[in-house]
């Protein structure tokens, strides 16, 4: 199971990394310190690009305790 559930901060399914490079999923959802970004905001990852060899989506729409006053110095991706 996905750590932490299967649904972000606002109830939306998380999409996968794995998801989104077979092109079932419109974004990659991260989680972040709930202060760090608005919900929704997108980033690049550009090493992650590199090693795909294209551009990824990332949206932070989710958080934890893990992330809890790291502001943006810890991520989690979500992968399968």
């Amino acid at each position: 199971p996905v750590q932490g559930g299967f649904n972000d901060r606002k109830g939306v399914p998380l999409q996968t990394l794995q998801s989104y490079l077979r092109g079932k999923s419109a974004y990659v959802s991260v989680a972040m310190d709930v202060n760090a970004f608005p919900y929704g905001t997108k980033l690049r990852i550009v090493e992650l690009e590199t090693h795909y060899g294209r551009p990824i989506e990332f949206r932070v729409v989710d958080t934890g305790g893990a992330f809890k006053n790291k502001g943006r110095t810890r991520i989690d991706i979500c992968v399968e």
